[in-house]
């Protein structure tokens, strides 16, 4: 749990613009994938 909130951390300091936060989240990113932001089409019945 710890690790996904300094992923998230390291995401916040990226887009504030710290030096090396960016490459850092980039690293971390492989571990945590997040979500789809693509939603499954529901089938409606004929």
């Amino acid at each position: 749990m710890v690790n996904l909130a300094y992923y998230g951390n390291t995401a916040e300091a990226a887009k504030r613009g710290r030096t090396n936060a960016g490459d850092i989240h980039d690293d971390l990113a492989a571990r945590y994938p997040g979500r789809s932001s693509k939603k499954t089409p529901q089938h409606l019945p004929k």
